[in-house]
């Protein structure tokens, strides 16, 4: 549990260079692309904590279909996809993978990305 902000139990989000978790988005490299990632596990980093690594069933921001072993992406707002971004300027990083039970993921953020020209 560290980091400061509000979040939204199930987005994912970047912690920014001020201290707080910020929501990613693929439009930016800075917000998605760059350093720690987390997904929040309720309204507040200090004491619900943010998942760094670990399954996690998230079926709320998951888009794009689950598929047991499919590769999933960052969204343009704080969600997961199994559909690789493919627009201009657009970050893509793998985040994790589906599990075999529907809706859980394992969440391991590469600290590799690259943006679609």
């Amino acid at each position: 549990t560290f980091g400061a902000g509000t979040t939204v139990k199930g987005k994912t989000y970047y912690l920014h260079s001020n201290g707080n978790w910020d929501e990613v988005s693929i439009a930016n490299e800075a917000s998605g692309g760059l350093g720690m990632l987390a997904m929040a596990l309720g309204t507040s980093p200090s004491s619900d904590g943010m998942l760094i690594r670990g399954f996690f069933d998230a079926h709320t921001y998951l888009s794009g279909g689950f598929t047991v072993g499919a590769t999933l992406y960052l969204t343009a707002s704080g969600g997961l996809t199994t559909i690789r971004p493919s627009g201009s300027g657009d970050s893509v990083r793998v985040i994790g993978t589906c599990a075999t039970t529907a809706n859980v993921i394992y969440f391991n953020p590469s600290p590799d990305y690259l943006v679609v020209v």
